[in-house]
Formats: C-alpha cells, structure tokens, sequence
C-alpha cells in the first residue's frame, strides 16, 4: 500500500474516532458530576455537623471544654414546656432544644429526653472544629464549590444550601476567597 493511501486510511480512522467522542454526550458527563455534587451537599446540609457534633456530650462539654457562655430558657410550646440553651465554645455557638416535658409524660421518658437534645442551630468560626467532607473553616471558596457546587447566585459573601424536603439548611459565608463561618439550621416544629 503506498504511502498516501495509509495516510488517508490513518485521517479517516482519527476522524472516526473524532466523530464517535463527538457523538458521546458530554453533557451526561456534566450532568453526573452535578448529581454527585448535589447529593454531597444535600448530605452535607443533613449530617455535615455530627461530625463537630460527635465530640460533644451536651450540655457540658464539647471536645473535653466546657462551654464559655450558656443562654437557657423555658418556653411554653402548647401543654409542653421546652427547656431551650444555647452553648459558646471558643469558635461555635449551638442551639440546643430538649424534648419537651407534657404532663402525660412518664418520669422516665423525661429523664432520656434530657440526655438526648434536638441540635436546632449550629456555627462554626474557627477552623478548631472539625466538619464532615474534610472541609474547615479557611477553606478556599472554589474547593468548597468543587466539592458542593454551586448552589447559584446568591450574596457575595454567603450562600446556602438547602434540602427542601427536610427544610434544613447550611450558609457558608467567605470573606474574600475563603471559608470563614458555617451555620447549620435544623428545622424544629416549636
């Protein structure tokens, strides 16, 4: 075969091969990735603060420290009566709901509630504590948006994520290019 017809037979598999990439859906590509992201930020807005939160044994220590400052009140929700703190930690602020306290409750089920409090809020502002998916506070912003996309057009220095369904979300808030709060909102029938 001479040599000019081995390098049309070579331009037309390259333009086969060309032809068939080009046939691939790239978006399908894109579109998989953004899944994946959704999906880790949607997980990121449920359970991103257990891991901070793992650490904790509320209402008295957090990571072996005890709190700085505690808010606590009572409030009437109904017939039930809601014991309602908030915990500061050097760099984190948590809301903090007990079970609520009915008259029809027995002794017992009150004293479990107690030890088990609904988080309702939580901020972070160092990068002292840990947060799930390897992120802290510091990160750069374009790592965060790798990581959890982006959740659209939103103020410059703070955007959230949300899951619809459970009404809970996440604000990550950046000071130039970095990370430099998260504020976990749980959504709490009061």
């Amino acid at each position: 075969m001479p040599n000019s017809q081995r390098l049309l037979r070579s331009l037309a598999v390259v333009t086969l091969a060309s032809s068939t990439l080009a046939s691939v859906p790239v978006p399908a590509f894109a579109d998989a990735a953004a899944d994946a992201r959704t999906a880790r930020a949607r997980r990121f807005v449920e359970d991103g603060m257990n891991v901070t939160l793992a650490a904790c044994d509320f209402p008295s220590t957090c990571r072996h420290h005890p709190p700085l400052r505690v808010r606590q009140d009572d409030r009437d929700v109904g017939d039930n009566k809601v014991d309602h703190r908030v915990l500061a930690f050097e760099g984190m602020e948590v809301e903090l709901v007990y079970a609520a306290d009915t008259p029809a409750t027995p002794r017992a089920a009150r004293a479990e509630a107690l030890r088990h409090p609904n988080v309702v809020e939580l901020t972070i502002t160092t990068s002292k504590w840990p947060v799930a998916e390897g992120l802290r506070i510091g990160t750069p912003r374009a790592d965060v948006e790798r990581l959890l996309g982006n959740p659209g057009e939103a103020d410059d220095a703070c955007v959230t994520y949300a899951d619809i369904d459970t009404q809970d979300d996440a604000v990550l808030c950046y000071a130039g290019e970095h990370l430099v709060a998260i504020k976990w909102s749980r959504w709490f029938d009061q």
